[in-house]
């Protein structure tokens, strides 16, 4: 069963393993829904230990943020809590800190998400698991740490008949 564990939990009870190969999962779940859950899985079948950042965790009531975070953070823990393998999932807030699609911020994002990471899982290396569009998460790191990430991706269109949140939340609107 899924219990709120933090972070740094995850790492003492993984501690005693030479290496932890940990995941990052960055997602807004503005709503949750299946594909979210399929990159869950993903992850976990390929780590130890998974971190799920609650990206926009500061917006709410916007087109594009409907859902404050703690309402997001319930739909989480409700589609999680019955499976046993999610106990090796801890879920933290991450909010924005600029506007969003500001190319000068690029990179200025890319070693605000690193190092909350980093702070998190206190190792410098991890898997970044995404499904948007590759070029938006690569464009984020500059050299000094993207050899440091691991890049996994998913095709929407391959995955689910492509389902993501904003043809969600277009749905929602048109109701």
């Amino acid at each position: 069963m899924y219990k709120s564990i933090t972070s740094k939990e995850i790492i003492e009870k993984t501690e005693k393993r030479e290496s932890i190969k940990f995941g990052l999962f960055l997602a807004r779940l503005q709503p949750m829904h299946m594909g979210h859950l399929y990159v869950i899985e993903k992850a976990l079948c390929e780590c130890d230990a998974l971190i799920i950042l609650l990206g926009s965790s500061n917006k709410k009531g916007t087109l594009r943020n409907p859902f404050d975070a703690q309402i997001r953070l319930d739909m989480l823990v409700a589609a999680i809590k019955d499976n046993p393998r999610y106990d090796r999932v801890a879920i933290d807030l991450l909010p924005d800190w600029a506007g969003e699609d500001h190319t000068a911020t690029f990179h200025q994002w890319g070693h605000y998400l690193y190092y909350n990471v980093v702070s998190r899982t206190l190792q410098k290396r991890f898997t970044f698991y995404y499904s948007d569009a590759p070029e938006k998460a690569t464009c984020w790191f500059d050299e000094e740490i993207a050899d440091k990430v691991d890049f996994r991706f998913f095709d929407r269109t391959a995955v689910l008949d492509g389902l993501s949140s904003t043809a969600v939340r277009d749905a929602l609107e048109r109701m």
